[in-house]
Parts: structure tokens; sequence; C-alpha cells
């Protein structure tokens, strides 16, 4: 994980959710790495997400009903903030 910029995860099927919250935790427990979580919004529960955000550490958490521009700016953003940090 030290040689990679960031995560993508997506949920597709409501089986992957304990699977991805064990993923999570353990990415958590090794590094800060910044994660983006994609999924349908009826893959995850409200529960669910409210849960997943109690366990991230710097990820942000995106449904299909997000605009593809607004996720790769969003991306790109925090990939910088994460460079600009690492590098000063």
């Amino acid at each position: 994980m030290h040689h990679i910029d960031g995560l993508v995860i997506e949920v597709t099927d409501h089986q992957q959710v304990n699977t991805c919250c064990e993923l999570l935790m353990t990415i958590r427990k090794q590094s800060d790495l910044p994660i983006w979580l994609f999924s349908r919004t009826e893959v995850i529960s409200k529960s669910q997400s409210n849960y997943l955000f109690t366990i991230r550490c710097r990820w942000r958490f995106f449904d299909h009903s997000y605009d593809r521009q607004e996720c790769m700016l969003s991306m790109s953003n925090l990939l910088q903030r994460v460079k600009d940090v690492f590098l000063s």
C-alpha cells in the first residue's frame, strides 16, 4: 500500500458490504490512504452508510447519482492535498 496514491472500491451487491467494511478497517489500521467508495444507493442502506462513516479513515462515499466529473474532481483534489502534505 505504500506505493499507491489512493484506492477506489465499488460495492455492487449486498453481500459485499460486510467484506467492504472489513477491508476498510484493515486498511485503516495500516494506512491513511485516501479511499473512494462507489455504490448504488440500493446496495448500501442508510444505516450501513452511517456505519461506514464511523470506520472511515480518509475516504468519500459516492452513490451513482453523483456526476462523474464531480467524482473525478474530488479525487484529484484529495490526491493533490495528500501530495502537498507528504512533499512539504
